[in-house]
């Protein structure tokens, strides 16, 4: 009975552990429309280099684990239909919470 009280407090402390560490390894934000202000739904969010990437959510928000980068510093790029690409450098050291703001494309 006592092995098992040990092992369940030893998994209890390890799974701790992991969730408080995972906290630290995220980007978070809002997408937004410079020129209304308003959300904007849909847009695609990626680490340059790398596979990982995400969309934001119909409110134009978005998190992005980066729990396997081992850089200090990624370019992370923000790309949607009628809207201008933009990419921002973004340290990792801590916990990241964003706010884009996209331009409308121009059209010639």
């Amino acid at each position: 009975m006592k092995k098992i009280i040990t092992y369940s407090l030893v998994l209890f402390f390890v799974a701790f552990v992991f969730k408080t560490s995972a906290q630290n390894n995220m980007i978070c934000g809002k997408v937004i429309d410079a020129s209304t202000k308003q959300p904007i739904p849909y847009v695609n969010i990626w680490i340059q280099n790398s596979l990982i990437g995400t969309a934001s959510d119909i409110n134009g928000d978005f998190c992005l684990n980066i729990a396997n980068i081992k850089k200090d510093t990624v370019y992370l790029s923000f790309s949607s239909l009628n809207y201008q690409k933009q990419t921002q450098q973004i340290n990792l050291k801590s916990n990241v919470k964003l706010t884009v703001f996209l331009n409308p494309a121009t059209v010639t």
